[in-house]
This record gives structure tokens, C-alpha cells and sequence, in this order.
């Protein structure tokens, strides 16, 4: 069979970290470009990627690319793809159009040939099917993953500001913790979660469904025994983690979420004001603190970590926010707010 075209969106800034991750699961070749990967993989390598890859935010199948200036000549086009082969009969279709640079520039107009194409009505809830335009060249591709891959369906319970899931997990990725993590602003515990799924590889499949799983073509005995596979393939965890918070509310919903996956007695989870705690022996300080509201200032917070002997620590704050004794490595936006990762650089010898 041959292989699919894939487009795996990506945070941007976190590119390079989620390519990484990809060659680390298996794909060989990766193309990089802004807010998005480019590679070739057959099914069910992309359904295990959705249980293991844990940055992309979603994973779009390529249907078809092609040239069109006239409405006419994109609708036959689109008409040549192999659309039923993935959706059935469209009654319900989610169509996410843009267009750049293109003589056929209004989605509306456009989204009304495609539902009349396909006999669809427009419906949020239907088959997201993405046309992407630019210079008059059309990708179409459709979407495998269905509801946003950093809700895992691991967090029921969330705090006032959690961290989107594939944002933590790139953290986790990019500091590459050597013991347990130290996490003394946790909230529901979004950080703790992502580092144990990491290092006992546990399928998200296990948590939450996928889009492809409704495509007609979809083989369902042959999934069924992959998920088993990988769920063979889990692993214990290695580390008892430390977690506090001083608003007892946060440390009930990180309680309940550690509770509800059989995690909660590899964490110690614990009320704690950080300006009055002190470091736990051997633990690698990530945090994600809150910005300008729990803390009277970013500055404090590094008096604080100033005033205790030197251990390695990762935290990510607001890109206006520095000190001499850390270094920016990785660049995002967190809620439509530009941040920086920063690390502190600690002699383990």
C-alpha cells in the first residue's frame, strides 16, 4: 500500500523538539517548516504515532494537492480525490478553509461548491476536512485525529490556568529530567502527568478516541491488536515525583487526575508555599509558576532559588522576564503569551 502524505501541526517554536520526537518513534525523513511537519507514513505507523508523539497538536492526512483558479476546475479536482474512501457518505462536513495569494480567495464561496460536491451539510460536529491555498495551489487533507491531541482525556479535573498537555510535554522533552521532577507550583498536576506518560510510554488510546477510528476504511480487529501491543509495551515508573501548590483546590483536581490513572502513589503531592519549602534532595526543579498573580514578581522567585545551593532547574515564565544565572532554550506562546523556557546550568559531575 502506499504510503500516506502527512502534516502533523505543530506549536510553533516547538518544531525542531517534535521532529525529534518523530525520528525518536520511528520517522525516518521530516520535513520542518513553520507551525508544522511534512513525512510519508503508512496507517498504522500514524495510529501509533497518535498513542506516542506527544507535541503535535493534530496529524492531517494529504488527499490531494492541485492547481485551480476557477471554481470550476477546483471542484473537479477535489471531485478526483479519494474522499468517500475516508469519510463514507459526507452528511456533515467541517470544512476549515484558507486561502493566500489565490484569484479564489472567498471560503465561503468555496466551502458551498465543496458541501454541494459532496452532498454535506456545513456542521462543526461532522469530518474536519481542511483546504489549505496559496498562489492558486490547493492542499486538500482531512484530519485523523479528531478533538485536540493535548486533551488526553487524562485531566478531568483542571486548575484556574493549566498548561496545555503537548506545551508540558515539550518541556519535558527539552530539560530531559535525570530523577524526579519538583514541581512546587503544580495545579492540577499537568507537568507530573506528562512526565510519567513519557517515561512509562503509555498510549493515550487508552485515555480518549481518535477520528480515524470512524473512517470507513479503518480496520478495527488490527487497531485493537496494535493498542494491545503498545499497551504490552508500558512500563513501570522509575521516580516518585514531588508536586505542592498553596491553594488546597489545585491539590485536590492533581490528587483526582493522578488518582484516576493509578499514578497517585508515584507522586508526592503536598501543600506547600514555595518561598517557604525547601528543595527536596536530588529532584530537578520544572515548574510553570503563575504569572504575576500567586508571586509578587519573577524577580523574588529568583532571590529565592538564588539563596539555595545550586540544583538543576527549568522554568518557564514570561519572555520579559531574565536573570544572569539562566539561559532562554525554547520559545512558544502559552495562552496567547510569548514565553521562554529557562535553565539553569548546574555542574552534575
Amino acid at each position: 500500500m502506499k504510503p500516506w502524505t502527512i502534516h502533523a501541526v505543530v506549536p510553533p517554536g516547538l518544531e525542531g523538539l517534535a521532529k525529534n520526537e518523530l525520528h525518536h518513534l520511528g520517522v525516518k525523513t521530516v520535513s520542518e517548516h513553520a507551525g508544522g511537519l511534512g513525512f510519508s507514513c503508512h496507517d498504522r505507523q500514524l495510529f501509533r504515532l497518535h498513542h506516542l508523539a506527544r507535541i503535535p497538536s493534530r496529524f492531517l492526512v494529504v488527499l490531494g494537492q492541485f492547481r485551480a483558479r476557477h471554481f470550476s476546475e477546483l471542484v473537479d479536482k477535489a471531485k478526483a480525490l479519494e474522499i468517500p474512501a475516508f469519510t463514507g457518505p459526507l452528511e456533515r462536513a467541517d470544512l476549515r478553509i484558507s486561502c493566500r495569494h489565490c484569484k479564489l480567495y472567498h471560503s465561503d464561496a468555496i466551502a458551498e461548491r465543496l458541501h454541494l460536491l459532496w452532498n454535506s451539510r456545513p456542521d462543526a460536529k461532522g469530518q474536519r476536512i481542511q483546504l489549505r491555498g496559496e498562489d492558486d495551489h490547493f492542499t486538500l487533507s482531512i484530519d485523523a485525529s479528531g478533538e485536540h491531541l493535548h486533551r488526553r482525556g487524562i485531566l478531568r479535573h483542571r486548575g484556574s490556568a493549566p498548561l496545555r498537555e503537548n506545551l508540558a510535554a515539550a518541556l519535558i522533552q527539552a530539560t530531559t529530567p535525570e530523577g524526579p521532577i519538583w514541581d512546587p507550583f503544580c495545579g492540577s498536576g499537568t507537568l507530573a502527568v506528562e512526565s510519567l506518560l513519557q517515561e512509562t510510554r503509555t498510549p493515550i488510546g487508552r485515555f480518549r478516541s481518535f477520528a480515524f477510528q470512524h473512517w470507513p476504511k479503518h480496520r478495527t480487529d488490527v487497531y485493537a491488536d496494535d493498542l494491545a501491543s503498545l499497551e504490552a509495551e508500558r512500563q513501570q515508573p522509575t521516580h516518585r515525583h514531588r508536586l505542592g501548590d498553596h491553594n488546597p483546590s489545585e491539590l485536590e483536581a492533581c490528587r483526582h487526575n493522578l488518582e484516576a490513572v493509578g499514578w497517585l502513589e508515584w507522586v508526592d503531592v503536598r501543600e506547600e508555599d514555595f518561598f517557604q519549602a525547601t528543595p527536596p534532595e536530588g529532584h530537578h526543579l520544572i515548574t510553570n509558576p503563575p504569572y504575576e498573580r500567586r508571586l509578587k514578581g519573577a524577580g523574588d522567585l529568583f532571590a529565592r532559588l538564588d539563596g539555595w545551593k545550586p540544583f538543576p532547574a527549568h522554568l518557564l515564565l514570561p519572555r520579559n522576564r531574565r536573570h544572569p544565572g539562566f539561559r532562554g532554550i525554547l520559545k512558544f506562546k502559552n495562552g496567547g503569551q510569548a514565553v521562554h523556557l529557562l535553565e539553569r546550568s548546574v555542574d552534575r559531575s
